[in-house]
């Protein structure tokens, strides 16, 4: 379970225990009671430790000297707090003012702050009493839209996770940022940021980038001086014009998504990646990815728009990944044809998708279990020839398109078949399909004949819809393990066999 999903399982459990006696309960997160319970000092149980609340002065905590977790929306503090809240752990306070009206709040062993969605800024000063906080591990100041500047961090040499997600306002990071020897995750998604201070590198422990919708244009040239750095994310990095040279160095790196950027190249990576996904509308080599030499990864996701037709998406992996089940989703724009996938023996599993201009795909990798080929319009030819092995097919389009599935017949393990729009008038080799179990046709509009398919004595599930042209189905009636039947819009089909008898059948619509 995650942190938040435990934040509110013990929420549940607090508030059913508030709910036969708010005198015993430990917490109070509802909004309405906070302040009246406070006030009326009931929501405090000597020993437990916590109480959550909606604001107060210094006089309603003076008789809680062991708080560990203060919560608070749109409230304020006010009084001298020198006797108070001398153990609190965790002081979540949304929507702060841009005035601390506390004294002497001084909360020094504080573990966590979260001032998300407040109004503070760099000049606020709540800031000078926080900085007895020396032990803080995280600070949380998401959503901060006031901040131009990060405030002074370097009262805390001991954090470990500093999220500045959302300050729209927020350009940079300080140089001192390398400071920080004990951050393990920087979130600086959704800020104005364009680049990273170099010496961003000296942080030795960050494990963790994001960088989401950020407008950084470039990355520190020495990225590989973070050696424990485990992941990066990039999502809709419309500015990003270069991954930098050194990231190969980066020996531990698992995780890597640069999405919706300028990259015109792909540098060579670290071989420890396990998921890459990489996309760009100004690529003009998309497929300078044959430096890739990456044996253990498990997911690739590629969309480039650059090119117009590629003869070999070459992947090269001079061993076995440990992972039995490797899988590529692309999306290639501009592509128009696919020769070959050089190099991918390890794919299991392979997604094409919104490649608008692709019109051939001659070979694809052998190994495959799992196809999937969505929104290609111009797609007319596919070459099942030298999947043996495959388990799964999906051909799923908006609009009519393949004209021609060619080698059906050799897809002997094919245990599911998914199609819709498709401009053939039969399926050649679908009758070879033994260990077919789940076959759905939808929107054939050319579809005549279908094979007889008593040969299907696996069949659980038939879905077959708005198929205007076919005019009879044999075999229905000899599917002993059909479990699901579902026929509609099919105008020229004028009546179905007696099936009675299937006694799996669970559900026959028509």
């Amino acid at each position: 379970m995650g942190h938040q999903g435990l934040k509110d399982l013990g929420r549940s459990i607090e508030q059913q225990q508030f709910l036969k006696d708010p005198t015993k309960g430990s917490r109070v997160y509802r909004q309405e009671e906070g302040p009246d319970i406070v006030q009326r000092k009931k929501a405090y149980v000597p020993g437990t430790g916590t109480v959550a609340v909606f604001g107060g002065t210094s006089k309603d905590f003076i008789k809680m000297p062991d708080i560990r977790f203060l919560h608070t929306t749109s409230g304020t503090l006010c009084g001298d707090f020198e006797d108070c809240l001398s153990e609190l752990r965790w002081l979540c306070w949304h929507q702060f003012p841009t005035k601390l009206q506390a004294t002497n709040f001084c909360p020094k062993n504080l573990l966590i702050l979260d001032l998300s969605w407040s109004s503070v800024d760099e000049h606020w000063g709540g800031w000078t009493q926080f900085k007895v906080a020396t032990r803080l591990k995280v600070l949380n100041l998401s959503c901060c839209d006031k901040l131009k500047e990060t405030p002074d961090l370097s009262a805390f040499l001991f954090l470990e996770l500093l999220i500045l997600r959302r300050c729209s306002e927020l350009t940079t990071l300080p140089n001192s940022i390398e400071m920080l020897q004990c951050l393990v995750e920087l979130d600086v998604s959704y800020t104005s940021f364009t680049e990273l201070p170099n010496t961003i590198v000296n942080l030795k422990s960050l494990k963790l980038l994001k960088m989401n919708s950020s407008h950084i244009q470039k990355l520190p040239k020495a990225i590989g001086m973070m050696e424990k750095l485990e992941e990066i994310y990039g999502e809709n990095c419309k500015w990003l014009e270069m991954i930098p040279i050194d990231i190969v160095k980066l020996r531990f790196l698992k995780i890597l998504k640069f999405t919706c950027t300028r990259l015109k190249n792909v540098p060579k990576l670290p071989q420890s990646l396990v998921s890459l996904c990489l996309s760009s509308s100004t690529a003009e080599k998309i497929l300078e990815i044959s430096n890739l030499n990456l044996p253990s990864i498990r997911n690739l996701e590629f969309c480039f728009s650059g090119g117009d037709n590629i003869s070999s998406v070459f992947y090269k992996s001079e061993r076995r990944p440990h992972a039995l089940y490797s899988s590529s989703s692309m999306k290639l724009p501009s592509v128009t044809g696919i020769s070959s996938f050089g190099g991918w023996l390890h794919c299991t599993e392979l997604q094409l998708s919104e490649c608008k201009n692709l019109r051939h795909i001659l070979r694809l990798p052998s190994g495959l279990r799992k196809l999937e080929i969505r929104d290609c319009p111009l797609l007319e030819v596919i070459d099942l020839s030298n999947l043996e092995y495959l388990l799964e097919l999906r051909l799923i389009n908006d609009e009519i398109c393949v004209s021609d599935i060619q080698r059906l017949e050799d897809l002997a393990s094919l245990r599911c078949l998914r199609v819709r729009n498709c401009k053939s008038s039969k399926f050649s080799g679908l009758e070879r399909l033994k260990n077919l179990r789940i076959l759905q046709l939808w929107m054939c509009p050319f579809l005549q004949t279908l094979p007889n398919l008593s040969n299907f004595k696996n069949l659980q599930e038939f879905v077959l819809w708005c198929c205007p042209k076919l005019i009879e189905i044999e075999g229905l009636d000899r599917l002993k393990s059909l479990e699901r039947l579902d026929i509609r819009h099919c105008s020229s089909l004028r009546s179905l066999p007696n099936l009675s008898h299937l006694k799996k059948l669970k559900m026959n619509r028509w």
